[in-house]
Protein backbone atom coordinates (compact mmCIF):
# COMPACT_ATOMS: atom_id res chain seq x y z
CA UNK A 1 0.00 0.00 0.00
CA UNK A 2 1.04 3.46 -0.51
CA UNK A 3 -0.16 6.66 0.33
CA UNK A 4 1.08 10.13 -0.95
CA UNK A 5 1.15 13.67 -0.12
CA UNK A 6 0.95 16.23 -3.06
CA UNK A 7 1.41 20.24 -3.09
CA UNK A 8 -0.27 21.73 -6.50
CA UNK A 9 2.39 24.59 -8.22
CA UNK A 10 1.25 26.82 -10.65
CA UNK A 11 3.31 25.88 -13.76
CA UNK A 12 3.21 29.34 -16.11
CA UNK A 13 2.17 28.43 -19.24
CA UNK A 14 1.46 24.93 -18.89
CA UNK A 15 -1.13 24.64 -16.04
CA UNK A 16 -0.73 23.03 -12.55
CA UNK A 17 2.17 20.53 -11.62
CA UNK A 18 1.99 18.18 -8.55
CA UNK A 19 4.97 17.64 -6.33
CA UNK A 20 4.40 14.48 -4.50
CA UNK A 21 5.70 12.74 -1.42
CA UNK A 22 5.69 8.97 -1.27
CA UNK A 23 5.33 6.64 1.63
CA UNK A 24 5.23 2.71 1.50
CA UNK A 25 2.85 1.00 4.06
CA UNK A 26 5.82 -1.08 5.57
CA UNK A 27 6.38 -3.14 8.66
CA UNK A 28 8.97 -0.25 10.25
CA UNK A 29 5.86 2.40 9.07
CA UNK A 30 3.00 0.81 10.89
CA UNK A 31 4.87 0.20 14.30
CA UNK A 32 5.62 3.75 13.95
CA UNK A 33 2.02 4.54 14.03
CA UNK A 34 0.97 1.60 15.94
CA UNK A 35 3.63 3.54 18.96
CA UNK A 36 2.75 6.91 18.13
CA UNK A 37 5.85 7.63 17.09
CA UNK A 38 4.91 9.06 14.05
CA UNK A 39 7.52 12.05 14.48
CA UNK A 40 10.10 9.28 13.11
CA UNK A 41 8.31 9.00 10.15
CA UNK A 42 10.61 11.16 8.26
CA UNK A 43 14.07 9.33 9.03
CA UNK A 44 12.08 6.52 7.79
CA UNK A 45 11.13 7.78 4.65
CA UNK A 46 14.57 8.81 4.36
CA UNK A 47 15.82 5.02 4.19
CA UNK A 48 13.06 3.73 2.68
CA UNK A 49 14.20 5.02 -0.79
CA UNK A 50 14.41 1.63 -2.34
CA UNK A 51 10.88 1.33 -1.69
CA UNK A 52 10.19 3.77 -3.88
CA UNK A 53 9.25 6.33 -0.55
CA UNK A 54 10.42 9.93 -1.00
CA UNK A 55 10.18 12.63 0.97
CA UNK A 56 8.51 15.91 -0.07
CA UNK A 57 11.95 18.09 0.38
CA UNK A 58 13.45 15.90 -1.61
CA UNK A 59 10.38 15.62 -4.53
CA UNK A 60 10.66 19.44 -3.97
CA UNK A 61 14.41 19.42 -4.92
CA UNK A 62 14.23 17.27 -7.45
CA UNK A 63 11.41 19.57 -9.02
CA UNK A 64 13.81 22.70 -8.76
CA UNK A 65 16.55 20.89 -10.52
CA UNK A 66 14.44 19.78 -13.15
CA UNK A 67 12.96 23.23 -13.39
CA UNK A 68 9.25 22.09 -13.48
CA UNK A 69 8.60 24.41 -10.37
CA UNK A 70 9.67 27.86 -8.88
CA UNK A 71 12.05 28.01 -6.07
CA UNK A 72 10.22 30.47 -4.20
CA UNK A 73 7.35 28.19 -4.16
CA UNK A 74 9.05 25.52 -3.14
CA UNK A 75 10.77 27.21 -0.33
CA UNK A 76 7.43 28.39 0.97
CA UNK A 77 5.98 23.79 1.12
CA UNK A 78 9.40 22.90 2.25
CA UNK A 79 10.36 21.30 5.75
CA UNK A 80 13.57 21.79 6.27
CA UNK A 81 14.00 25.45 4.00
CA UNK A 82 17.82 25.64 4.95
CA UNK A 83 18.33 23.46 2.25
CA UNK A 84 16.40 26.08 0.01
CA UNK A 85 17.49 29.16 0.64
CA UNK A 86 20.46 29.16 -2.27
CA UNK A 87 17.94 28.65 -5.11
CA UNK A 88 15.62 31.38 -3.77
CA UNK A 89 15.33 34.62 -6.09
CA UNK A 90 12.56 36.65 -4.26
CA UNK A 91 14.13 37.41 -0.80
CA UNK A 92 11.23 38.69 0.62
CA UNK A 93 10.45 34.87 1.37
CA UNK A 94 13.37 34.72 3.22
CA UNK A 95 13.52 35.17 6.98
CA UNK A 96 14.78 38.74 7.87
CA UNK A 97 18.34 39.62 8.10
CA UNK A 98 18.70 36.76 5.26
CA UNK A 99 19.68 36.86 1.63
CA UNK A 100 19.86 33.84 -0.45
CA UNK A 101 23.14 32.93 -2.47
CA UNK A 102 22.19 31.66 -5.88
CA UNK A 103 22.88 28.71 -7.08
CA UNK A 104 25.83 28.31 -9.17
CA UNK A 105 24.99 28.42 -13.01
CA UNK A 106 25.24 25.06 -15.15
CA UNK A 107 28.91 24.34 -15.54
CA UNK A 108 29.93 26.99 -13.31
CA UNK A 109 32.01 25.57 -10.10
CA UNK A 110 31.05 27.66 -6.37
CA UNK A 111 32.28 30.52 -6.45
CA UNK A 112 33.54 31.38 -9.26
CA UNK A 113 33.06 34.73 -10.93
CA UNK A 114 31.37 34.82 -14.46
CA UNK A 115 32.38 38.36 -14.78
CA UNK A 116 35.55 40.29 -14.91
CA UNK A 117 37.29 41.48 -11.96
CA UNK A 118 38.92 44.98 -11.70
CA UNK A 119 42.35 45.17 -10.30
Amino acid sequence: MRTGAAKPFEDPGRGRRAVVEVMVMNRAIAKLIQTEQTHQIPAQLQTGKEQGMQPMDMALLNAITAKLVDPDDAYRYATDRKKFERFVTDTTVLPSGMSATPAPAAGQAPGKSTGTDAG
